[in-house]
């Protein structure tokens, strides 16, 4: 494996496995502090270990090698994964550099103005840019609190409070839209399947692996019992007890025509059927949306499956981490990530990845998917990112040089720009 570093990595980790390397070329562990090699004396790099791991590796001035190297090999996990180290050939861990386009051809699409990106002009004037904008929205923020209902105020030690929300829809239309839903005609979830795809063509999409023919017929039906079997995530040996087709008829259609390609472009077909259709104009305009996770626990085994006792128990379990536009359609691919793994490294993909004719302008997301790198990716793409912060007046969220007082009602805050 060639493992290529930057400077913050140079002399820490793959220094460290280096030495144990040089050492077992001599027939020799990792043993001392000082240890002699040949003629040479040399001292064992420690810069790696953490608390955690010295008093297992560090006995006096001795060092246990199985330790040493181990914690060395932690290092470097944690390298990897944080993209300071990269891996020669590696797909997943290739430099950072092979990410960008070229300087040469970055620099054709500056000229062109071809490069598809929200902010122009240089770094230092962006910036300048943004701190006189927060400087006049904390002054009107200053300006506001205990004055505008529903703005921050300040309790009675001094302390900012957002107060709650207000329910935003009334009463009596929850109970006139209860009373709509009970007027719907109650139909099998196959003959509704059918009958979109009559209005949209959606199935045509589902293409056979090797022919690229659409199913018709009998085999339609077949692929239709297979997508509420994986959709509805009921499993195919449940759904072939439940409908006149065997598991083996049922797995065949579902593993040549369900395909990660196939599905992105018939939920697209049905994006735009609902984005064009009047009533979803009640709902939205299709340039807003969200994106969540929900988390399902798995009863048989899968690679991502992990261990979480918030939400499983003693069980494992995923994450569904979709999207979803505000005509109350999903788009893009949803993703089956970990459920310990961060949701905040998938929120872009669907925004800039999807087949549909939705004209995402602003995105909402939680707490799990508010980062920085989502942060500058949404103003870089031209996307205005709102997610919803828990506990956002605990956390400092800004530093600026800029003081604002009010010494009338007790309220200083300090933010640095």
């Amino acid at each position: 494996m060639q493992v290529s570093g930057q400077k913050s990595w140079k002399f820490r980790g793959i220094y460290h496995l280096d030495h144990a390397v040089r050492l077992q070329k001599s027939r020799k562990r990792v043993t001392g502090v000082e240890q002699r090699v040949g003629r040479q004396m040399m001292t064992t790099p420690l810069s790696h270990l953490t608390d955690k791991w010295k008093k297992h590796v560090i006995l006096g001035d001795e060092i246990v090698p199985n330790q040493y190297e181990a914690a060395a090999f932690e290092a470097l996990n944690a390298r990897l994964h944080s993209g300071d180290v990269a891996v020669g050939g590696s797909r997943r861990h290739q430099p950072f550099e092979d990410y960008l386009l070229p300087k040469q051809e970055f620099a054709q699409l500056i000229e062109k103005k071809q490069t598809r990106l929200a902010v122009e002009g240089t770094a230092s004037h962006y910036l300048e840019q943004k701190q006189q904008e927060i400087v006049e929205k904390l002054s009107r923020l200053r300006q506001s609190i205990g004055v505008v209902p529903g703005s921050l105020r300040l309790d009675e030690h001094g302390k900012l409070q957002l107060p709650p929300l207000e329910k935003a829809v009334p009463e009596q239309a929850e109970y006139h839209s209860r009373r709509m839903s009970a007027f719907l005609p109650r139909i099998p979830l196959a003959d509704l399947l059918l009958e979109v795809d009559n209005w949209t063509g959606f199935l045509r999409h589902l293409t056979h692996l090797s022919t690229g023919m659409a199913t018709t017929g009998r085999e339609r039906l077949i692929l239709v019992a297979g997508l509420m079997g994986m959709g509805m995530n009921y499993g195919l040996s449940k759904m072939a007890d439940s409908c006149p087709y065997s598991y083996r008829q049922l797995s065949w259609s579902v593993d040549w025509h369900i395909r990660e390609e196939t599905l992105l472009t018939a939920l697209a077909t049905l994006d735009n059927f609902v984005l064009n259709l009047p009533f979803a104009r009640m709902w939205g305009d299709g340039t807003s949306s969200s994106s969540d996770g929900m988390r399902i626990e798995t009863v048989v085994k899968t690679p991502n499956a992990v261990r979480n006792a918030r939400y499983f128990g003693f069980g494992k379990g995923v994450t569904f981490y979709s999207h979803t536009a505000n005509i109350w359609m999903p788009f893009g691919k949803q993703q089956v990530i970990s459920t310990n793994e961060s949701e905040a490294l998938h929120v872009i993909d669907a925004l800039c990845h999807h087949e549909s004719d939705l004209h995402i302008r602003e995105h909402y997301t939680d707490t799990g998917g508010s980062t920085d790198h989502v942060f500058a990716l949404t103003a870089l793409l031209g996307f205005k990112f709102a997610p919803r912060i828990s506990s956002s007046l605990d956390r400092n969220l800004v530093v600026c040089r800029n003081t604002f007082r009010r010494s009338d009602n007790n309220f200083s805050q300090h933010i640095l720009i």
